[in-house]
């Protein structure tokens, strides 16, 4: 009853969040803005690609860096979490206070639309602060949002966390600039997308599914 009570709550503060932020990022993404209004102004937007367009102008190049997951097991980036498999990444860091939070509770969310078809969709968290996120505070984390099997939440030294950024095409020079993106990608046909991580869980959902080559899902 706990646990119930605790996504209730979540899932409560997620689609209050979510109206907000749905209207100050549709504004900035037509006006070209670079900085979230109201509540959220310590959260500027770093220039990306708009979402929801196919990554052409900067292609995704996954680097194969050793990282370690929630679990604190050394894995290899590229061969362990993303060769042959249709993954969904996001960028976060645990002390974050604004779009972190209600991103991950839509990303699990998203896993359970997913229903069956979960197990095969890799989903990666990648922390941007490194110094704070250390595998016992990704794993608090994790289970906060009652993350789900095949859902990797990973750290690694400043250095590489730099490194994944520039393979994913993200650019951000602080913490703070990050924005709510997922990037969606299929190594098996190269080919990747970017979707707003504040999006409806099914919008999400269905690129994943499209990506993926799997079915769409029955009402």
């Amino acid at each position: 009853m706990q646990g119930m009570s605790n996504r209730i709550v979540i899932a409560q503060g997620v689609r209050a969040t979510l109206i907000r932020f749905a209207a100050t990022f549709s504004i900035s993404l037509l006006f070209g803005a670079t900085v979230l209004a109201g509540e959220h102004d310590h959260h500027k937007m770093a220039t990306e690609p708009p979402a929801d367009e196919p990554l052409a102008q900067a292609p995704v190049k996954v680097p194969d860096l050793e990282v370690l997951n929630q679990d604190g097991k050394k894995i290899h980036f590229y061969r362990d979490l993303v060769k042959g498999r249709t993954v969904a990444v996001n960028f976060i860091y645990t002390t974050c206070t604004a779009i972190c939070s209600p991103m991950t509770a839509n990303m699990r969310e998203v896993q359970q639309l997913l229903g069956s078809d979960a197990g095969k969709v890799e989903m990666i968290s990648i922390t941007i602060d490194p110094k704070l996120d250390t595998p016992s505070a990704l794993k608090a984390f994790a289970q906060k949002f009652e993350a789900g099997p095949g859902w990797a939440f990973v750290t690694a030294s400043p250095a590489t966390i730099a490194k994944l950024q520039k393979g994913f095409a993200v650019s951000m020079s602080r913490k703070e600039d990050h924005t709510p993106l997922v990037i969606i990608g299929n190594d098996s046909t190269r080919k990747w997308t970017r979707k707003f991580g504040l999006a409806h869980p099914e919008v999400i959902a269905a690129a994943i599914r499209q990506a993926a080559g799997l079915p769409e899902a029955t009402p």
